[in-house]
């Protein structure tokens, strides 16, 4: 049995025959006017029209004051502030007033004992999870190793190293104190 073909529908604005499942003509876009009962279009879509240029400046218009000088005792447009001082003028380590000391550069030894401090606390939390020998030896080398880097960057980066310090003590603390419990427990 051979299947029906589809009725077509014939576009009341341009005279194109399409199916009737379409909901517009391809070539002008009119409404489909047996589809879902949609009113026809008689006329086609709008055109596009391009927006008009945008006004073209020149000079202002007369009355208009023109760009004056700052008054007196006012910095000219652009120029740095009153009491700015030029760069380069300073040593190093010295700053103008007013403005903060600029950071140290980060050490290959802060990112070193950031490490050892980090691998300290994660043997910590592994040995405690399975009770494992290694992970308490780690963790007192990792652990000592951190308190020895952040003592020595103490004064350069006081930040890091109180986090290194913090992380090296938590984790050997709570290392002893785990051996401890369990010493207890299996004795």
């Amino acid at each position: 049995m051979a299947p029906t073909p589809r009725a077509k529908v014939q576009c009341p604005v341009c005279g194109t025959d399409y199916g009737d499942l379409v909901t517009a003509c391809p070539k002008c876009g009119a409404m489909n006017p047996g589809h879902r009962n949609i009113p026809a279009m008689t006329s086609p879509p709008p055109t596009y029209t391009a927006p008009p240029p945008p006004p073209q400046y020149g000079p202002p218009p007369p009355g208009y004051p023109a760009y004056q000088a700052p008054p007196p005792g006012y910095p000219a447009y652009g120029a740095p502030p009153p009491g700015a001082y030029p760069p380069g003028q300073y040593p190093p380590g010295q700053y103008p007033p007013g403005y903060p000391p600029q950071p140290a550069p980060s050490s290959a030894l802060v990112i070193v004992g950031s490490i050892f401090a980090l691998l300290a606390f994660i043997s910590m939390i592994i040995g405690s999870t399975i009770l494992n020998p290694v992970c308490g030896v780690s963790v007192f080398v990792c652990g000592i190793i951190g308190i020895i880097c952040g003592a020595m960057v103490w004064r350069t980066h006081p930040a890091q190293a109180k986090m290194m310090v913090a992380f090296s003590v938590i984790s050997i603390v709570a290392t002893v104190i785990i051996v401890i419990i369990a010493v207890a427990i299996l004795s």
